[in-house]
């Protein structure tokens, strides 16, 4: 496009072609200035309507808002380059980043020219959150960048890209056999084939992860972003980007990878681990005719008395000794596994004969059931356990873990301390969820749940910073039902809709109240919510909580919605959709059990989080266990870098309150600071709390 026929363009769009485009926010401005890196807001027929002054300074002091510069659009648009004049000669200034807020406007953010760096510095686009615009500003100063003219094969580098790699001044890097030959060469290959598809196909860009060798024989972490730059024809011609080491960032994913295969407290498979397991013989079963396995499923009779009156610290203890006692009793190939609280569970793979289930359950019974010593305590254990076979034929291994804790309630509901198989006509739990569901109907209609809070404190200042709404139910049938019982039946069921409506309008005019009291603050309190899944996968849930806000007339910033780590894994553009439109309203967003599950680090700036809750099995053993420490010190610091606060859930005792503030994570909850609570309390928790000192003087 020519200057005059864009001046003719411009001029046909009239005067509310003036009109202001989105600008950067200020922390993103702060941080590229620091960078030297300027920033543009320049209208599609060249007409520069916003200059920074950084950007002025790069560009020379003839450039103005509302003078005209010359550009060029090559084949792809995001390869934008601005030509000026500057003194006697014509100069060219690249972009690092192009975006197009609107119709009419490109914003640009301009990479300061350098004798070390390639001429084309990687582009991409500007993520819509504050803690993308923070991520640019850092990866400007922190990256190395490259540019490969593929037509000579000649290759550029900057000088922090050898730094990243350790490499000596001298050290050749010219073409692209140089860089090739520094990668590990099992990654070489998805290189490799990443440049044939960009090559071939219409992709403008892509990343890819991989290892590379410094001279010292170090392998490193790399994360390679690249963008294809093609001519009027359409023939790529070279390739630019940038690398970025995240060595730091893949320990601490391997190290939250192995603790969340395994269970933190007594070293055995976790649930997740264990039912991979599981999965894995069905799939065996379906393809061997005689191949048979069975799934054990044991607790431990009245540990709930044992853990209440010697304390968690002899409950934790006795799970340890507990898992000691049971490895002898299986094979190697077996596995054994803790799904939580007393609750363990056993693979027993490639049975000689189904039968031979029941004799490995009367083992465990004999051996469990004798006397442990428990810190002088003589404690006479016995256990109940249930078991099944693959006779049944399943589809899911959680339909034979489901049918494994049947018949575990049936040998509880016999009398306990005895291991009963189960049949097919153990089906109660089926009757007893229709029940549930139905009794569960009833309270929705005639508004029988309830609501408790529990405090979130800062562990700097020791301010109560807000409460957590909680749900719970009082059945008049069956009294307190716990909520993992009926929240996954409101999941099924789709109550979770007007549940969730209900939760969250409640927990708001509470909220307004609280702030309304007019108590002595300086910030007003914050009120956390939980959403599920269900509710993300609703499209109108974004606007049933605008229409809660607009009606409680509360500030969005005091709201935040926790989703757990399991809701973001599987279909994660449309959760991804989900959450930005409720960012949008301007409300907070907290990822809530973060380390149960199998997520990648990494996903953390994929998602806009405002909040890391680390779940509560972490910080119950990070006192026993160093590299549980270790692996929340990583997450506290790598959050903190992408500018997330980290609330540690589970805090009992004032010791794991301590470790929590030497590692500097910001906020807490858990019993040792307040049980959740009926709304009169917790206004009097607000009103009277004067820190962690006043918890040990009224203990």
């Amino acid at each position: 496009m020519n200057k005059s026929q864009g001046q003719r363009d411009h001029q046909a769009r009239g005067p509310d072609s003036h009109r202001p485009a989105p600008a950067a926010g200020p922390a993103l401005t702060r941080g590229l200035e620091r960078a030297g890196v300027g920033q543009a807001l320049i209208e599609r027929d060249g007409t520069v309507r916003h200059l920074c002054q950084t950007a002025q300074a790069l560009l020379g002091p003839h450039i103005k808002p509302d003078t005209n510069i010359l550009f060029r659009m090559p084949h792809d648009e995001r390869q934008l380059c601005l030509d000026w004049l500057a003194a006697d000669n014509q100069q060219t200034l690249h972009t690092l980043q192009l975006t197009t807020p609107d119709d009419e406007h490109f914003a640009v953010t301009l990479l300061p020219p350098e004798s070390d760096q390639p001429a084309l510095a990687l582009i991409q686009e500007q993520p819509a959150e504050g803690h993308g615009r923070l991520a640019l500003a850092r990866k400007v100063a922190n990256d190395g960048l490259w540019d490969w003219d593929v037509t000579h094969d000649t290759l550029e580098v900057s000088q922090r890209w050898r730094e990243l790699l350790r490499l000596p001044d001298g050290h050749p890097i010219q073409h692209s056999r140089d860089w090739f030959s520094l990668i590990a060469s099992s990654d070489l290959f998805q290189f490799q084939a990443d440049l044939t598809l960009a090559f071939s196909s219409d992709v403008p860009r892509f990343m890819r992860e991989l290892r590379m060798r410094t001279p010292e024989g170090e392998t490193r972490w790399m994360r390679v972003d690249a963008v294809v730059i093609r001519d009027n024809t359409g023939d790529v011609t070279r390739v630019a980007g940038s690398i970025s080491d995240i060595q730091d960032r893949k320990q601490a994913e391997h190290a939250l990878e192995r603790v969340a295969a395994n269970d933190p407290l007594t070293g055995l498979a976790s649930r997740t681990l264990f039912l991979e397991h599981v999965e894995k013989a069905l799939e065996r079963a379906r393809r061997l005719n005689h191949y048979s396995f069975a799934v054990i499923l044991l607790d431990i009779d009245h540990f709930k008395i044992v853990n209440d009156s010697l304390g968690p610290g002899s409950g934790d203890q006795l799970l340890i000794q507990i898992a000691q006692r049971l490895k002898p009793v299986l094979r190697g190939i077996d596995t054994l596994a803790r799904l939580g609280g007393d609750e363990f569970a056993i693979l027993l793979d490639g049975l000689d004969h189904p039968s031979s289930a029941s004799d490995v359950a009367r083992r465990i019974q004999t051996e469990i059931n004798n006397t442990i010593d428990l810190d002088g305590h003589a404690i006479t254990l016995t256990t109940s356990t249930g078991f099944v076979t693959s006779l049944h034929h399943y589809d899911k291994a959680e339909e034979m873990i489901r049918d494994a804790d049947t018949a575990l309630n049936q040998a509880k509901a016999n009398g306990k301390a005895q291991a009963v198989e189960f049949k097919g006509d153990m089906h109660t739990e089926a009757y007893t969820r229709l029940v549930l569901e139905k009794e569960l109907r009833k309270a929705v209609d005639n508004n029988n749940l309830s609501l408790a809070y529990q405090p979130i404190i800062s562990l700097s200042d020791q301010q109560v910073v807000g409460f957590e709404a909680l749900l719970r139910w009082n059945c008049p049938e069956h009294g307190w039902i716990p909520p993992d019982k009926f929240i996954p039946i409101a999941e099924e069921t789709g109550l979770i809709q007007p549940i969730g409506a209900w939760v969250l309008t409640e927990a708001c005019a509470q909220l307004k109240r609280w702030n309304n009291a007019g108590l002595p603050r300086h910030k007003p309190v914050r009120m956390n919510v939980n959403v599920s899944r269900r509710q993300l996968d609703n499209p109108a849930f974004p606007d049933t909580v605008r229409q809660i806000i607009e009606t409680h007339a509360i500030d969005p910033d005091t709201l935040e919605l926790e989703v757990t780590e399991s809701v973001i894994m599987g279909q994660q553009e449309r959760i991804l959709d989900a959450l930005k439109n409720l960012r949008g309203l301007g409300i907070k967003l907290a990822m809530d059990d973060f380390g149960t599950g199998y997520s990648s680090l990494s996903c953390l700036h994929e998602y806009p989080f405002d909040v890391l809750k680390i779940d509560r099995s972490f910080t119950m053993v990070m006192q026993e266990k160093r590299q549980i420490s270790a692996v929340i010190q990583a997450i506290v610091s790598l959050a903190h870098t992408l500018d997330i606060e980290v609330v540690a859930e589970g805090i009992e005792t004032d010791g794991q309150l301590a470790a929590l503030q030497a590692l500097e994570c910001d906020l807490g909850q858990g019993f040792y600071v307040a049980r959740p609570m009926t709304h009169e309390q917790a206004f009097d928790f607000l009103r009277n709390f004067n820190g962690f000192e006043s918890l040990k003087a009224s203990a």
